[in-house]
């Protein structure tokens, strides 16, 4: 028999043999009547290891809109975007358009299509597609998944020609193209979908999986040729629009394995070192332990620390604001001032992270805001270590220390914190809730499978531990999740939600004057951020903590052109498979050895 074993996950998170090539096609359970799968060499083979999951819980669920549907679950690597973006060198890489422009006052924007681009059956994509697609999504309002935020903005969309769109806004919006259309990270961006299968049918029930059909028929490279619980396996077309059109050389590989890979760092390390995935998350342990083990692994940063990048995903303590006892911003700071980031970084994180002072990442086009206040952040030090601040803080929020040490209430209540938190924090919640215990808070630390879900709909009552869908390339998208607007749990969470449930008029007001502001127009933007932070600081509605690395790992058996500081392409995009932007890994791979 020929192929090649590799190791996964059962629904179980038992590990189980699976193979590439011949071994595949018997070994993959199948739905009735779904095709047989072609024979596909290891070296011929892309095999994604996902983390986050045992087994899929959406394997036939190819409509991007459905409640339910997750484009980080392969779904990413299926569909393409309008555009892409760059985060190390702010730049937009057009893809299914080939550029844009806003009217004078951001109220219009026009988009221009490639008017090579077709789908997977052979059909032209054109505008048609893009107004069937948005303006679906707009008669739903809230009822699917994108729906809520693109009603809430768009006054009309019309194609005026097969190969350009112009949509008009309520209001101002020059983020509208960067926000919906150009893919980066999992920041509210979404595909078109093909008018000419989903027309009349439900947005929120559509699976849009049939095999037979050739379903889902997208742009992208890739034919859907098998889907379960265990990998979604995707096989290259060779009349792809972009490779056709000369836009893109052929993809490297024949078959790509979005494998679940589970959440066992040993199991994925064993599978890097024996070449089993080609591409994982790793924490800085075990990336400098498969690093030692074998030669053909690298990350972000290659084989050196920090091993990965910066995520948008800045690491903070939520905290519902509006429930006492949170909604003291005395005890807010009390619980900052007790924190030793600088143990936390070093302890939990190997030093491979630093201490976060905002709630965004210090990306090159953000940190000029961070720079422009270092007089706000002397005097709100949201990353100073100080006990004894602390404890005058706590003083102030009406606690005392009992005869044991521990703060308690005017009624002898003792304060409890229950942090809880997800599996990559659990080394940082144990450190967290000692350094607590310390200053006399009674701290505990758990990861319950519903905790994002509480977050996500501000369902909370004591603390979590997560990230913030931070800023890109000016404050303002991490400032927006802060404001009253957002702060509904109910239904269908609006993107970028209020996970605190803060609410300050004042703020609102100045976040709603740098809505309307072209982000590159930083000269009106800086006093708008600076009065914001003059807020936000002082109030402190969460508690950052430290910026959040990904270390993925990355084996070069047997591809190359990863998007490493020391590669042959260098940053081109960051690699994680989990968000937007890995589409153009899969573009720019190159075979080990080549050239």
């Amino acid at each position: 028999m020929s192929g090649r074993w590799i190791a996964g996950l059962n629904q179980a998170g038992m590990v189980v043999a699976f193979a590439v090539g011949i071994g595949l096609s018997s070994l993959v359970p199948s739905y009735a009547d779904d095709p047989p799968l072609a024979d596909v060499a290891r070296q011929d083979t892309l095999i994604v290891g996902s983390w986050a999951e045992n087994a899929w819980k959406d394997p036939t669920l190819y409509n991007p809109f459905a409640i339910g549907s997750s484009l980080v679950t392969g779904q990413g690597s299926v569909w393409e975007g309008l555009a892409y973006w760059n985060a190390f060198k702010d730049e937009t890489i057009f893809w299914q358009a080939s550029g844009y422009e806003y009217n004078d006052d951001f109220t219009q924007l026009t988009i221009h299509l490639r008017p090579e681009v077709k789908w997977s059956d052979g059909q032209p994509f054109t505008a048609q597609d893009v107004v069937f697609t948005m303006q679906s999504l707009i008669d739903l309002n809230g009822k699917v998944r994108f729906s809520k935020d693109l009603a809430n903005i768009t006054k009309s969309v019309e194609a005026t020609d097969d190969h350009t769109v112009v949509i008009k806004m309520k209001a101002p919006a020059p983020r509208y193209f960067f926000n919906f259309f150009t893919w980066k990270w999992n920041a509210g961006a979404f595909p078109i979908v093909p008018k000419h299968i989903f027309e009349g049918q439900d947005f929120a029930t559509f699976t849009n999986y049939d095999l037979q059909k050739k379903w889902p028929i997208t742009t992208g490279p890739f034919n859907v040729v098998a889907s379960n619980a265990q990998q979604k396996i995707f096989d290259t077309r060779d009349d792809w629009w972009a490779s056709v059109s000369g836009l893109n050389h052929p993809l490297a590989f024949k078959r790509e394995v979005f494998l679940a890979a589970g959440t066992d760092q040993t199991v994925r390390s064993q599978m890097v070192v024996n070449g089993d995935i080609d591409i994982t998350v790793l924490a800085p342990a075990a990336a400098i332990s498969v690093i030692q083990q074998t030669p053909d692994v690298t990350f972000h940063s290659g084989r050196k620390p920090p091993y990965g990048y910066e995520d948008t995903y800045t690491q903070q303590l939520f905290v519902p604001t509006q429930t006492a006892p949170f909604n003291s911003a005395d005890l807010r700071w009390a619980i900052s001032y007790y924190l030793d980031r600088k143990q936390i970084v070093s302890v939990a994180w190997m030093d491979t992270t630093t201490p976060a002072p905002v709630p965004y990442p210090d990306f090159a086009g953000l940190k000029k805001y961070t720079d422009s206040i270092p007089d706000l952040l002397g005097k709100y030090n949201t990353n100073e270590y100080n006990p004894a601040k602390g404890d005058e803080r706590m003083k102030a929020a009406g606690y005392t220390k009992n005869a044991d040490g521990m703060w308690a209430d005017a009624s002898g209540k003792q304060l409890k914190l229950q942090i809880a938190g997800w599996d990559e924090w659990d080394a940082t919640g144990e450190i967290v809730v000692e350094q607590l215990r310390r200053a006399g808070i009674e701290a505990t630390y758990s990861d319950p499978p519903d905790a994002a879900d509480q977050l996500a709909r501000a369902q909370y009552t004591s603390v979590i531990a997560d990230g913030a869908q931070g800023a890109f390339r000016d404050p303002y998208e991490a400032l927006v999740p802060f404001t009253c607007a957002r702060t509904d749990p109910s239904g269908v969470r609006v993107v970028g939600g209020n996970k605190t449930q803060w609410c300050n008029a004042d703020f609102d007001a100045l976040v709603d004057q740098m809505a309307l502001i072209d982000p590159s127009n930083e000269a009106a933007l800086m006093p708008l951020y600076r009065k914001a932070m003059e807020i936000w600081l002082p109030d402190l509605p969460s508690i950052p903590t430290f910026e959040w690395m990904h270390n993925i790992a990355m084996v070069t058996k047997y591809w190359d052109c990863w998007p490493t500081v020391d590669g042959k392409l260098g940053e081109y995009v960051n690699e994680q498979p989990r968000i937007l932007g890995f589409g153009l890994v899969l573009h720019n791979l190159c075979r080990a050895g080549s050239n």
